[in-house]
């Protein structure tokens, strides 16, 4: 037992100073005016109905988008599909799939898009000549390693496209991260750095910066209580005046087990609130909700996001585990 102890207070001492490390230069990878910026829109129902905040969840293959580390408490071979039907003609969606490898570790794989739709090309005199589409894509690889007892590491690789008409441009980003687990199992925390890398071609001639993103996560388990809390402070590196002006960029939600098979969510998201903050009027912009259907090997996910006036956004996700 006491062994166990020390070793549990090595890895919290090794996951603080890494994270210390990191947020003490965060500001020098501040990124103004960033391209890609569907790399930021969540990827599963699950995580938009917790606000974003999925850094830190157990056994979801969809987890690696946000933190490659979770691929380490994968409990066997996963496979996940999503569609999300966003403002106007515009879709989105995912798949990713996660395995063991042996002598290795625990690898996964997916795929994320947002098709914008159609659109007509006019002239100067509003006549319409052509018709031309708009696509984002990124195919994203990931693996995680477990360094000590309750403590991964991992990192993803993303390959990024983009296209608009004639026009495209493309870039490649990593993602590095560490998630570490108190002996209770009922408390972990995150260490993210999302979409660190480079655009290696752009539309015109100048290249943009990436949406790069650092983020610190906690989720807790109350003992005796059907419900796990989830805090997340994203885009740590964004250039703002003071240390709390930093942390308001954070993200907050809960998961609640009804039962065997049911699970119901709500979430909050405080920067996409003030993203969308339009006059006085913003309504439940902000914040999501949704339920889980849990059976056997499959699971089933939906969720709404709220965006107060602008509307609201459906996420739908199919899971299992083979």
């Amino acid at each position: 037992m006491k062994k166990t102890t020390q070793l549990s207070a090595k890895c919290t001492q090794i996951f603080i100073l890494f994270a210390g490390i990191i947020l003490m230069f965060s500001r020098n990878f501040s990124a103004e005016n960033p391209t890609f910026l569907f790399l930021r829109t969540d990827v599963s129902a699950r995580a938009a109905s917790l606000g974003g905040g999925f850094s830190t969840v157990h056994d979801d293959i969809n987890a690696m988008f946000y933190n490659p580390a979770t691929l380490g408490t994968l409990s066997s071979s996963q496979a996940s599909f999503g569609y999300y039907s966003l403002l106007m003609d515009v879709s989105a969606g995912s798949a990713a799939y996660g395995q063991t490898i042996e002598d290795f570790g625990i690898v996964g794989a997916g795929i994320r898009f947002v098709n914008y739709g159609d659109f007509i090309q006019t002239d100067n005199n509003g006549v319409g000549i052509d018709q031309f589409s708009a696509l984002d894509i990124a195919f994203n690889i990931g693996a995680s390693y477990k360094f000590e007892e309750r403590l991964f590491f991992g990192g993803n690789m993303r390959i990024i496209s983009s296209s608009i008409a004639n026009y495209s441009s493309s870039g490649i980003a990593f993602d590095f991260g560490t998630l570490y687990t108190l002996e209770n199992n009922r408390t972990s925390f995150a260490f993210t750095v999302n979409n660190l890398g480079t655009q290696l071609s752009s539309y015109i001639d100048t290249k943009e910066p990436l949406p790069m993103d650092i983020k610190l996560a906690i989720s807790h388990r109350p003992e005796r209580l059907p419900v796990t809390l989830n805090l997340s402070f994203n885009r740590l590196n964004d250039a703002k005046d003071g240390f709390s002006s930093r942390l308001s960029a954070f993200s907050f939600g809960g998961e609640f087990k009804i039962g065997n098979y049911l699970r119901a969510r709500l979430g909050y998201n405080n920067q996409r609130r003030q993203d969308l903050k339009i006059g006085s009027g913003i309504g439940l912009a902000g914040f999501s909700m949704g339920f889980g259907v849990v059976y056997e090997e499959f699971t089933f996910d939906y969720t709404s996001s709220l965006y107060g006036s602008v509307g609201s956004l459906s996420f739908i996700t199919v899971g299992m585990k083979l």
